[in-house]
């Protein structure tokens, strides 16, 4: 064999092998690509708990969509002993979720009823000295039909130690008592 033929063979065997590894560079891209651009736009529902404080404590567990698009709730579960937080004629919130659509942006929520709320969390916190934690399993479909499943643990104490002051106005002023602390609620909610 020449020389010139082994330098030809070599070079066909570069070649070859330069055009399979950008191929597999390229397939590689494109597959970094997609999933990039399923983060950027799937739907993204978590669940937290949230508190105003107007005339008293309310306490809310919400469900949000924090995604870029709408999703479709297929399975909930949580471990919160329901009986402790909700009002008596409503004992198992969100029961009835599953099939529900959030689109992006979009929350569900439900008030907590605050004295057994208050007074269950208090307690758990003075007998055992450490947070209430509960796990929420959610599923969901995005309108691409992508599954999704979400673990959280909700803190229920996460207030506690924490102060959360309002001004006090003469009692003849109750009406401007009320609408000074609406507003600083909102501005809470805006934070």
């Amino acid at each position: 064999m020449s020389c010139e033929t082994i330098i030809e063979l070599i070079l066909a065997a570069m070649t070859a092998f330069a055009a399979v590894a950008s191929t597999f560079i390229a397939v590689q891209t494109l597959k970094q690509n997609s999933r990039n651009i399923e983060a950027s736009t799937r739907p993204y529902i978590k669940p937290y708990l949230a508190m105003s404080n107007i005339q008293t404590l309310e306490y809310y567990l919400i469900f949000k969509n924090f995604g870029a698009s709408s999703a479709k709730i297929t399975k909930l579960t949580t471990d919160i002993e329901w009986e402790h937080f909700t009002y008596e004629n409503l004992r198992e919130p969100f029961k009835y979720i599953v099939n529900s659509e959030l689109p992006p942006g979009h929350k569900t929520y439900t008030a907590l009823a605050p004295l057994p709320t208050g007074k269950y969390l208090s307690a758990y916190v003075k007998d055992h000295q450490t947070p209430l934690i509960y796990t929420i399993h959610i599923e969901y479909q995005s309108e691409s039909g992508q599954y999704y499943s979400e673990d959280t643990s909700l803190n229920m104490t996460y207030d506690f130690g924490q102060t959360h002051g309002r001004p006090h106005q003469p009692d003849k002023e109750y009406s401007l008592k009320m609408i000074a602390n609406g507003i600083i609620d909102i501005g809470e909610k805006l934070l």
